[in-house]
Formats: C-alpha cells, sequence, structure tokens
C-alpha cells in the first residue's frame, strides 16, 4: 500500500497540481499500518504522529484513533489507548458501529487481565477504492463460519482532485499547451533563419527547458489505488486459527468475489506480537480496486 501510495505521489515539481494534505497523510498513515504489521509499533507510532502533526485534522479520522490506540496498547500505556478509543466513541452517535466498536475497544483497555495465549487478535481494514467495490465485507473462519460484518463505510479518507481543482488543473493544461505550440511555432521561424535545419530542433529543446518535457507534466498517479473511504474490525480468533477468508459485496449485495488469508509470517498477513498487550495480533488489509486486488 506504502509503495502504491507513493508511486502516484510522486509527480515532476513542475506539474500544475500540488499535493493536497490529505495525500500527504496518507504515506504517514500506510508506513505507518507496515511497520505495525511487521511487528514495530515505536516505528508505527511516530508515523501516525507525523500525520497528526501535519494536520490535527487528522484527529478526526476514526481510523487513526483505532490504530493510535491499538499502538499505545503494544506499548504498554493504556491510558494513552484510552484517550484515543475515548476521541473514537466521541465522533460517533449512540448505538453505531463505530461507537460499539470504541466501547468494546475502552472495555478491553479496563480488563486487567494478563496475556491470554489461546485467543489472537485480528485487524481487518478494507480499502474501497472504486464506487463498485463499495459494500460490505465478511470475514469467514472455516471453524467458525462468518464472525463479523463490516459494514461499507466507517471513514473516508478522500484524495481525489475535487471540481474545482480538476477545471483549475485543466485550464492550467491548457495554457501550457498553447505556450509551447507558440514557442515552438515562432521559435523555430526565428532559428530556422539563423541555423538553417537546426531551428526546429532548437526551438524544442527551448521548450523542454522553459516549460518542462510534456510527458514530465502529465499527472502520472494512480488514482485507482486512492481509497475512497475504508472499513475495519478488530475481533478475536482462536489462536490455532490458520485461514481467514473475506467475502466481499457490492452495494446490491451481490457477492463479488472472496479472498483467503493464510495466517502465517511471510505471507499476505501482516503480524505484531503482544509486546506489553494482551494478545498476538494478525493484520489483514485488503485493498479492492477495478482489476480486484486482494493484498
Amino acid at each position: 500500500e506504502a509503495a502504491k501510495v507513493y508511486d502516484w505521489l510522486v509527480v515532476d515539481s513542475r506539474t500544475a497540481y500540488k499535493l493536497r494534505k490529505r495525500e500527504r497523510e496518507l504515506v504517514h498513515f500506510y508506513l505507518g499500518l507496515c511497520y505495525l504489521m511487521q511487528d514495530n509499533p515505536e516505528e508505527a507510532l511516530v508515523e501516525f504522529k507525523k500525520l497528526r502533526q501535519y494536520d490535527q485534522d487528522a484527529s478526526k479520522l476514526p481510523v487513526v484513533n483505532f490504530y493510535l490506540g491499538l499502538i499505545y496498547e503494544k506499548l504498554g500505556k493504556p491510558d494513552d489507548a484510552r484517550i484515543e478509543y475515548q476521541g473514537l466513541a466521541q465522533m460517533a452517535d449512540t448505538g453505531t458501529v463505530i461507537f460499539n466498536l470504541a466501547q468494546e475497544l475502552l472495555a478491553g483497555v479496563a480488563d486487567p487481565a494478563g496475556p491470554d495465549s489461546g485467543k489472537a487478535e485480528l485487524i481487518v481494514q478494507i480499502d474501497h477504492q472504486t464506487a463498485g467495490s463499495i459494500g460490505r465485507t465478511e470475514v469467514w473462519l472455516e471453524s467458525l463460519g462468518v464472525i463479523a460484518t463490516l459494514p461499507e463505510l466507517m471513514d473516508s479518507f478522500p484524495v481525489r482532485l475535487s471540481g474545482a481543482e480538476a477545471t483549475r488543473k485543466a485550464a492550467q493544461e491548457a495554457g501550457a499547451k498553447a505556450a509551447r505550440l507558440a514557442l515552438r511555432v515562432l521559435g523555430g521561424l526565428l532559428l530556422e533563419k539563423a541555423l538553417p535545419g537546426y531551428g526546429e530542433e532548437l526551438a524544442e529543446d527551448i521548450a523542454d527547458i522553459t516549460l518542462g518535457k510534456e510527458e514530465e507534466n502529465r499527472d502520472t498517479r494512480a488514482w485507482g489505488y486512492a481509497p475512497l473511504n475504508f472499513s475495519f474490525a478488530r475481533l478475536k480468533i482462536p489462536a490455532n486459527t490458520c485461514r481467514v477468508r473475506l467475502r466481499f459485496y457490492d452495494r446490491s449485495g451481490t457477492l463479488t468475489g472472496y479472498c483467503d488469508y493464510p495466517l502465517a509470517t511471510g505471507g499476505r498477513a501482516g503480524f505484531c506480537d503482544r509486546h506489553e498487550g494482551r494478545y498476538r495480533t494478525w493484520f489483514i488489509i485488503a485493498g479492492l480496486a477495478e482489476e480486484f486486488y486482494g493484498y
């Protein structure tokens, strides 16, 4: 995920479009997840703090509070975890999915019991990357059947161009194209008189130096990999669980596909040991793009 985000963020500085805060925040968000899934909650905390420092509005994103609370639990800081979960509860109305999740998390922090070797935790996050992928997701275990159903939307992290930005970007690109054409035509005519046979080529070079090459100015970000919204859950599963299946549905309730995730180090699922927390934790991050990636 972090690699995909970086791929569509890296654009030549001469492009008309400037990165918005949410786009930069996504880099810290997915880097934090990568560290957490590689059993490194200390570095994960650094990335999530950077996200918050960059934009205080990130404090209003439920998914950020959700993960920061988990990280603080892993680091043996229950008071900080409690603050995050209380903030999560305050973001939602009583009885909603997020409010109920926050209450469960607060109850878990208040439980003074030690490590539980009979259970493990499973974090499931669904990144809905296209409108067609939006729908509920079922979490299925071979031994228990469906153990949870994630709704189609629990948090939104919009990064695409707004209507006004798209219009402004199109106008800037049209202006740059017209300026390039004028430089080529006028430069070619003038330089061809001074340097017969080389004028047109020199005019092209001057246009590239002045305005940047056309391919460098093109917006090459893969917008299809930017999430429209998130769904997420934190579940308890038997410690000996070997495989989890996710079943994906669209808004009409039609099954669009499923993906199996073996719970083994080095596989599709990430892992973070219990550290100072109570459970060992597995992570499944499923990104639903047009080509139906599951990773």
